[in-house]
């Protein structure tokens, strides 16, 4: 059943794929450091990361990506090439 003409949960699950991206908490320091974010950001966030990208948020996941060794050019190519290949 659609409420507000939206499709519901379960419908929308069937439709879209759901892309984890993960990468180590000092790769993400470094990363953060790197561009200039404040101390205070950057422990906010990594913070705040651990509490809410957990195992159980990726469990629902249709595709895990380590983006530890790779930059955000590669990492849109592999996704790209993921869901390319399951439109098939």
């Amino acid at each position: 059943k659609k409420e507000y003409g939206m499709p519901r949960k379960t419908e929308i699950r069937s439709e879209v794929k759901v892309a984890f991206l993960r990468c180590s908490k000092e790769i993400v320091r470094i990363r953060m450091q790197e561009r200039g974010d404040h101390l205070e950001v950057i422990e906010k966030r990594l913070f705040l990361d651990e509490q809410v990208f957990n195992k159980d948020v990726m469990k629902l996941a249709d595709w895990i990506i380590d983006t530890s060794a790779s930059n955000i050019y590669s990492n849109a190519e592999e996704i790209y090439l993921l869901y390319k290949d399951y439109i098939k």
